[in-house]
């Protein structure tokens, strides 16, 4: 296991405390993801387990006596399978509902089907996926190798010229989110930083034996 994804995703996720903390964080069932799959009767028993399964296919079939769209919805769970995220589906399910045919706790299970509670941990590494305690210490104990880049852009004209030192710090080769930049013009006072003031003169002088 990679510990720098772990360190990318405490800092994706700006996660803080300590590192049962963070891990607890990580593994907690807290994103959303639509599951567009068609779903049947086998799937549904697959999803719910057979007791919650079969009361909602019991009602479902009971309902069909009477509503023949219902009946048509019934069909595809025994035939080709119906997604539990389609909006249509979802809607149904509400109204259902409210008419009685089924409770909360039916409904609830049922969309449960279509939109998948997951964990931070678990897109990253996988379906099932689980990180501890002493994993995230390991991440949060590895200090990253730091080192600096340094992007300069220089324009000369006849009204002057600009010269700008972009530096960014580096982590482990990733940019860490902290830079540097200075930016000096023809007439302004160099930087303060006596290493940036030379790196800024030599350039300039350089730069002046071009003509414009």
């Amino acid at each position: 296991m990679s510990l720098q994804l772990v360190k990318d995703l405490i800092r994706q996720h700006n996660l803080t405390g300590t590192a049962q903390e963070i891990a607890d964080a990580l593994n907690a069932k807290t994103e959303t993801v639509t599951n567009d799959e068609l779903y049947t009767v086998a799937g549904i028993i697959k999803e719910l387990g057979p007791d919650m399964a079969r009361s909602v296919i019991a009602a479902f079939e009971a309902v069909t006596q009477t509503d023949p769209l219902l009946k048509a919805a019934y069909y595809k769970i025994t035939s080709t399978g119906i997604s539990f995220a389609d909006p249509d589906t979802v809607a149904t399910l509400e109204q259902l509902k409210t008419a009685g045919v089924f409770t909360q706790e039916q409904v609830d299970a049922m969309k449960s089907i279509g939109f998948k509670k997951k964990s931070k941990w678990e897109l990253a590494a996988g379906d099932g996926a689980v990180i501890d305690a002493n994993t995230v210490a390991a991440a949060l104990n590895d200090n990253p190798t730091l080192s600096r880049q340094v992007i300069v852009s220089a324009l000369r004209q006849e009204s002057g010229t600009r010269i700008t030192l972009v530096i960014p710090e580096l982590a482990d080769g990733k940019p860490s989110g902290n830079r540097q930049t200075f930016v000096w013009r023809t007439g302004q006072p160099l930087p303060d930083d006596p290493v940036v003031s030379q790196v800024i003169s030599s350039i300039n002088q350089a730069m002046s034996a071009i003509e414009v």
